[in-house]
């Protein structure tokens, strides 16, 4: 796991994806107002260390919003129902991907459109309205 830019936390998680790939990048974004894009984990191994740095980042103060979609791929799913009820915070994805989500138990949020904008906070470097 890496940071490649302040605010956005990266981590390459082992998935059932498409050789030669292996693993899928899971992302968390924000500092105080988090937000987690397809968190990829399908074992209980990887799901529990995203579990423990969420828990880490919430103890040092910071708000998980909701889990988001890209797609509805599996290597890109993994974890999404798990993290949704975990946290009880919404699933969010477009349309067309929750139509393609096997039936799970997680809290549906309003579906994701093309050009929408999740607000973040304050940005690292102190500005507002980090988007």
């Amino acid at each position: 796991p890496a940071r490649f830019s302040p605010g956005i936390f990266t981590a390459p998680v082992p998935t059932p994806t498409l050789p030669p790939a292996t693993t899928t990048n899971c992302y968390i974004v924000g500092e105080q107002q988090l937000f987690v894009i397809d968190p990829a984990a399908v074992d209980a191994e990887h799901q529990q260390k995203l579990i423990r740095k969420l828990d880490a980042l919430i103890a040092d103060g910071a708000r998980l919003h909701a889990v988001l979609l890209t797609h509805h791929h599996p290597d890109h799913v993994g974890s999404a129902a798990l993290l949704s009820r975990h946290y009880d915070v919404p699933l969010r994805a477009h349309a067309l991907t929750y139509a393609q989500l096997p039936d799970a138990d997680y809290r549906r949020g309003a579906p994701l459109e093309d050009g929408d904008r999740l607000p973040l906070g304050t940005a690292p470097d102190g500005s507002a309205d980090w988007q």
